[in-house]
């Protein structure tokens, strides 16, 4: 998912931490601490998608219940608004069932799995020397 201005948003998050110590000890604490800014920052801007579409869908529902009557200027504005919104937050929802799918697939794998480990072990056997001839005497291992 791209999010603007999102490489400026790690690096201030970078410099703000003041940690001393070796280099790999700062790595280290450096990289865990952006983890834990950075998943509370998903939390905050992807989190919860269903219920903020539920919500934007639920005024939508209301600003056209209003349009029957007639809606300000003010209205179409704010319906408009949420239009965008309730958009941005179905394709952030795609994008996450997405590559939440593609992890799926990576840690379950495929159903071709077992026919992969036959060939695999087949060329592995295949492969093998069993027996090795060194000044013309054969020689196991």
């Amino acid at each position: 998912m791209e999010v603007e201005d999102f490489p400026h948003l790690v690096i201030t998050w970078w410099d703000q931490f003041h940690i001393s110590g070796s280099y790999s000890y700062v790595l280290a604490k450096k990289l865990n601490l952006l983890k834990l800014k950075l998943k509370d920052w998903n939390r905050n801007v992807f989190g919860h998608l269903d219920t903020r579409m539920a919500d934007l869908l639920e005024k939508l529902k209301l600003l056209d219940a209003k349009e029957q009557l007639s809606l300000t200027h003010f209205d179409r504005v704010q319906r408009f608004e949420l239009k965008k919104e309730l958009t941005l937050l179905c394709n952030r929802a795609d994008i996450f069932w997405r590559q939440r799918g593609k992890q799926h697939w990576m840690q379950q794998g495929d159903q071709n799995t077992k026919i992969f480990h036959r060939v695999a072990n087949c060329r592995r056997k295949f492969n093998t020397m069993r027996t090795i001839k060194v000044n013309g005497q054969a020689r196991n291992q």
